[in-house]
């Protein structure tokens, strides 16, 4: 790696290729670095004694990299895959046929649980001034992505459990959306009922003013009536002499 001119591979693509038998012994390495001053501030071999001066002058030869981008590269019968995120450099080194799928979400889950562990004290800190505060992640995380054929059968598990998750979700939103057209037909039919009651109110009090109305006309026009029938017949008395006094 010494020999070798050092710069920044291009991104990772991934490969279907399971790693070497058995699943194990497939991560040697895991670290963290400042992308200000390639200073690593966390780092573990696991299951090997991994030389750091390689990884040093590798880092000091990073140029500029996309965030959240996987990139990969071979060296020495390794695969070494790196990320960068808010100010960080996270690094794993693998067998050459390190599945890129997992190193991604191995170098996801490092970036999440490290800087959940020490929020902002990798800004200040010396060379591997972490480990001791990491030492029980790293383990932990090392010992997780080593076993490739375990992760695969996980990875299988839930991408079944996901796709059950979505279509659960589709008959959902399904149900929910019938749910909504009832209710929406309920609100239209409470509304057309209402609409009624308030027609039929109307149509009640308006066929009651009309009524008093033409009780009202019946009454002038009798009154009416009766007034020049009562005129009539005092002019008829009246002509007759009814109102005249006898001088007998």
């Amino acid at each position: 790696i010494r020999d070798r001119p050092l710069s920044l591979p291009g991104p990772a693509k991934d490969t279907e290729t399971m790693a070497s038998q058995g699943g194990f012994n497939q991560l040697f390495f895991a670290a963290a670095a400042r992308v200000e001053d390639k200073t690593m501030v966390i780092s573990m071999g696991y299951k090997k004694r991994i030389d750091l001066d390689p990884v040093r002058q590798f880092l000091r030869s990073l140029g500029k990299m996309t965030p959240k981008q996987l990139y990969a590269f071979s060296m020495d019968n390794a695969a070494w895959h790196i990320m960068e995120s808010s100010g960080l450099v996270y690094i794993i080194s693998t067998a050459p046929d390190y599945p890129h799928r997992i190193s991604m979400q191995a170098l996801g889950e490092i970036e999440r649980t490290f800087i959940a562990k020490v929020d902002n004290k990798w800004k200040t800190c010396s060379e591997n001034g972490l480990n001791e505060t990491c030492k029980t992640l790293l383990q932990r995380l090392c010992e997780k992505y080593d076993n490739v054929l375990e992760l695969d059968k996980i990875g299988s598990t839930m991408a079944k459990v996901d796709a059950v998750k979505l279509q659960m979700q589709d008959n959902i939103q399904q149900a929910l959306d019938n749910c909504v057209k009832l209710e929406k037909i309920e609100n239209d039919a409470a509304e057309l009922q209402a609409s009624a009651g308030i027609f039929k109110q109307q149509a009640t009090a308006l066929k009651k003013k009309m009524w008093w109305k033409n009780l009202k006309m019946k009454l002038i026009v009798g009154c009416i009536a009766c007034t020049i029938i009562g005129v009539i017949i005092i002019v008829i008395v009246a002509s007759n002499g009814g109102f005249s006094n006898d001088d007998d």
